[in-house]
């Protein structure tokens, strides 16, 4: 691959990250791993803990140099 064709694969990436559509679909991910859990005090922590992990892995996906962005 050369130099300018990754450049562009690694910006059709960060894109695709940064778009309205991955971000939907990792919130559904987490809607639908949580939607069997019956007890209410599970169903809160687990749904805090993927929405904080989600809310940092998203936030850190606005930057291309980030752990998330792993295509560099």
């Amino acid at each position: 691959m050369s130099r300018d064709s990754l450049k562009t694969y690694k910006d059709e990436i960060y894109k695709n990250f940064n778009s309205t559509n991955h971000r939907l679909t990792r919130i559904n991910d987490i809607l639908k791993d949580i939607k069997d859990i019956k007890d209410l005090d599970s169903y809160f922590k687990i749904f805090y803990k993927e929405v904080r992990g989600l809310r940092r892995e998203l936030n850190a996906k606005k930057y291309l140099n980030s752990m998330w962005y792993c295509h560099d």
